[in-house]
């Protein structure tokens, strides 16, 4: 059978990358700009501090507002931050460790399809990589 597409390296790197995108925007989907995002990181990395026996003023100064300890406080924040992405990150790794462990071009293709992502491969490039590299 004559395939024309990819390397299977290139193919297995390009299906990463098409998941990586399908589960970024899977994640995104909750309406949370970006902005607020980095803040809630941040939050969650000053309440692990908290958990860890650092201070954290951010995390003190809102769990006093709440009139709440800040260990509370620090808990909350860990479970609402892992509630939100383990499920997408789980699924994400899933879907990366059937692309990593597939033999061929086709497992590769139905790790993605079983999983509702797409992958655009620009066939117009196939030729002139070909050509580029003197194959």
């Amino acid at each position: 059978m004559i395939l024309f597409g990819p390397e299977f390296d290139e193919l297995r790197e390009r299906a990463k990358a098409a998941a990586m995108l399908h589960f970024v925007e899977q994640a995104s989907q909750d309406g949370v700009p970006p902005t607020l995002r980095a803040m809630y990181v941040r939050k969650a990395e000053q309440a692990q501090l908290v958990l860890d026996g650092c201070s954290s003023s951010l995390i003190e100064g809102e769990a006093a507002l709440r009139g709440i300890t800040a260990i509370q406080m620090a808990q909350v924040v860990i479970s609402m931050a892992a509630a939100g992405g383990d499920e997408i990150e789980l699924k994400r790794m899933e879907t990366n460790v059937a692309i990593e462990t597939a033999a061929t071009e086709t497992e590769i293709v139905e790790a993605l399809r079983t999983r509702g992502i797409t992958m655009q491969i620009d066939l117009s490039q196939i030729g002139a990589a070909s050509a580029d590299s003197g194959a």
